[in-house]
């Protein structure tokens, strides 16, 4: 089948991955906001993931960089933004600092507060869609439209099963937490199965 979805955390998505290509996937993050006494605050992020391998050749990771606009358009709306080179970048506790950071709940008492997360000696930055949206109009000069680069259209294989899986990592009545798309050649994007 055409869909990869999934109701585990990290470990479960990155089992998902192929090594071969850039994948793009959408989690489900639930979190527990503040509590106080008895009662609880449970709130709900989503984090768009791009896992682009190390192994991966520069001249495919260049061509595909041109589809990435569609792609996170395609994956809207979503809280933060995770790209990850290798599997141990992703982590259920790599997630929950990441929600902690951009909902600002974590404890900072004890450590130098940071502006991101640092893994491996790089700090990770996340950015908003609504940003990333509003900064794609612009040229860099921010007087004129931002026109698409030709041949920056990326395929979906099955728009359709696409958008069905997006929206149960949206709804909290499914178990499912994560899905999953990579491309099936050199521009067409597909539910990982």
């Amino acid at each position: 089948g055409l869909v990869c979805t999934g109701s585990g955390g990290a470990e479960a998505i990155k089992a998902e991955f192929r090594d071969n290509d850039i994948n793009y996937g959408l989690m489900r993050v639930k979190f527990n906001f503040e509590k106080a006494g008895t009662v609880s605050a449970d709130t709900t992020k989503f984090i768009f993931v791009t896992w682009r391998p190390e192994s991966i050749p520069l001249k495919r990771k260049m061509k595909i960089g041109q589809y990435d606009g569609a792609v996170k358009k395609t994956f809207q709306s979503y809280h933060t933004v995770l790209e990850v080179n290798t599997k141990d970048e992703l982590t259920d506790q790599v997630l929950a600092d990441l929600i902690a950071e951009i909902t600002m709940t974590k404890d900072n008492r004890t450590e130098k507060r940071t502006s991101g997360v640092y893994r491996g000696g790089m700090r990770l930055s996340w950015r908003r869609a609504k940003d990333d949206a509003e900064r794609a109009k612009l040229k860099p000069d921010s007087r004129a439209e931002f026109k698409a680069i030709k041949g920056a259209n990326v395929n979906f294989e099955d728009q359709g099963a696409i958008e069905e899986a997006i929206r149960d990592v949206r709804n909290d009545a499914t178990s499912t937490r994560w899905c999953l798309v990579a491309y099936i050649n050199k521009d067409t994007l597909a539910l990982v199965d």
